[in-house]
């Protein structure tokens, strides 16, 4: 593995460990959250379901449409949290670049930047799509900012039942998206990723 994609790497486990502070913090500001108890009684239900259906080999009508609403009640109940971490990555990945030489806090910690595909310095749109179509890793899943604010538009339009099987759906497409980003990076010498393709940008080294 070369030298850019050693720094790329530990750039973005800086960036993630970020974000992830920075998303703990706003959200435990009180008041940001007002479906917090709800989200804890819907979680807890989940588990109790699960646990009864250990040795279900078929779910009845009755315990799909529970399991459904059970999981639409989470997803909705979590809209908060998932609002504020859309905005955070959209801000950090955004304008923190943009007004620092293309730089995050772990660019710069690593001296790499993002530029465009001539080596010139790239906008403010370029940063946001890239925002957009980075690669996100939390709890041993990859995903997009997109996925967020689908699931945020989705939660408010659908049906319980309906929502599953779309939010699924979707799910797995970003996914599979997320994971050729990543192979692409591991394949590519020069650690270009598809989201760089995308936005017809790089990340070099800088002295």
């Amino acid at each position: 593995m070369n030298n850019i994609k050693i720094k790329r790497l530990m750039a973005y486990l800086i960036d993630i460990l970020v974000i992830s502070l920075l998303v703990s913090l706003i959200a435990s500001i009180k008041g940001l959250n007002p479906y917090e108890e709800e989200y804890k009684k819907s979680y807890e239900q989940y588990v109790e379901l699960s646990k009864s259906l250990e040795n279900v080999t078929e779910l009845t009508k009755s315990q799909t449409n529970e399991y459904f609403k059970i999981m639409y009640d989470i997803t909705y109940y979590n809209i908060p949290i998932l609002a504020i971490e859309s905005l955070v990555i959209l801000l950090y990945f955004t304008l923190f670049p943009t007004f620092n030489n293309g730089q995050t806090i772990g660019k710069r910690l690593f001296k790499i930047k993002v530029v465009s595909k001539d080596g010139e310095k790239v906008g403010i749109k370029t940063h946001l799509i890239r925002s957009l179509l980075v690669p996100i890793w939390t709890n041993i899943i990859l995903y997009t900012n997109i996925l967020n604010i689908i699931i945020i538009l989705l939660a408010y339009i659908l049906k319980s039942s309906t929502f599953v099987y779309v939010f699924s759906t979707i799910e797995m497409i970003i996914c599979i998206y997320c994971y050729v980003d990543v192979f692409m990076s591991i394949k590519n010498e020069d650690g270009k990723m598809l989201h760089d393709k995308i936005t017809k940008s790089k990340v070099i080294e800088i002295c």
